[in-house]
């Protein structure tokens, strides 16, 4: 039951400790880094016409978009793989047609796209299976 004028008390306004610059600052040095060193696998990042550098990523192959054989071989495969975009690695605009080197397979980026505010790209990657079809191995439905 409201007692008084009937108005709402107003509520105190809370103190802001941290500003965003400084969460900023500690996501960029602290938390990413973290995250890409603790859950991040090791992936060879080529630009387009550039030389190739090896980095940490997060990689997701996605089974919903992946193709199969008649025997369940997969014949392409799609990834979502995150890399953190700095100076240091030297990936500062990851683009479509770049290459990755993982799992000893070699992809290509499909789309790419960029958070600059978190310094983080999203990236689909594929991979195509390209297997030569001999005359043996056509008669067993390879």
């Amino acid at each position: 039951m409201a007692t008084g004028s009937g108005t709402p008390a107003q509520q105190p306004a809370l103190p802001v400790t941290v500003s965003q610059s400084d969460f900023g600052l500690a996501v960029e040095t602290a938390a990413l880094p973290g995250l890409f060193e603790y859950m991040g696998q090791e992936i060879v990042y080529t630009p387009d016409g550039e030389s190739p550098v090896t980095i940490r990523a997060l990689v997701a192959i996605d089974p919903e978009f992946s193709e199969f054989n008649d025997d369940g071989t997969a014949a392409a495969q799609e990834a979502q793989v995150t890399i953190w975009m700095n100076e240091e690695s030297g990936i500062v605009a990851p683009a479509r047609g770049d290459g990755v080197l993982f799992q000893g397979r070699e992809w290509y980026v499909i789309q790419a796209l960029r958070n600059p505010n978190l310094g983080i790209a999203r990236l689909s990657i594929r991979h195509e299976h390209i297997e030569e079809r001999t005359r043996a191995d056509y008669r067993r439905g390879r």
